[in-house]
């Protein structure tokens, strides 16, 4: 995400609800200037967030779901052809683990962004995409050491 005025470059930006949601929405100025389409799910917090984004819809819940969690990889088998995004961006959580493998098989960039409320302990995404993930990015050096090779970016609150 170099040329920041690139419209003719396009994002996935996947994302659960809630504080997931929150880590992508604030890091819109990295963003805001590209095409973009979400993956999240039709809940209140996110239709809000997300009124005026083109919007794919994915299936929940994700924790621990292993039906849904084979639905999203088939619709990401779906989006990725359709939309055509030069990256996937997620700041997690499950839905985000689907995407990216299907990105991997399209030859799709993946870049993620773990979560700063976990200081000391690694989410469960973070754990699964840290091996995937083309770009894995950390909001401060505790975080780094469990993913020794990550970036650590500025932290986003």
């Amino acid at each position: 995400m170099t040329n920041s005025s690139d419209k003719s470059a396009k994002l996935l930006l996947v994302s659960s609800s809630g504080g997931h949601l929150k880590h992508l929405t604030e890091t819109a100025s990295a963003w805001e200037n590209y095409e973009r389409v979400w993956v999240s799910f039709k809940q209140p917090d996110v239709q809000a967030a997300l009124e005026n984004e083109r919007v794919h819809w994915a299936y929940y819940p994700t924790t621990r779901n292993i039906k849904n969690a084979i639905r999203n990889f088939f619709l990401a088998l779906k989006v990725l052809p359709q939309e055509k995004p030069q990256a996937v961006v997620s700041a997690g959580a499950g839905v985000a683990v689907p995407f990216f493998v299907a990105a991997k098989l399209f030859r799709v960039k993946t870049m993620y962004i773990e979560c700063y409320d976990r200081p000391t302990l690694p989410t469960m995404t973070g754990k699964m995409l840290y091996i995937l993930a083309d770009s894995f990015n950390v909001q401060n050096e505790e975080q780094q050491k469990n993913f020794p090779d990550s970036t650590i970016l500025h932290p986003i609150f």
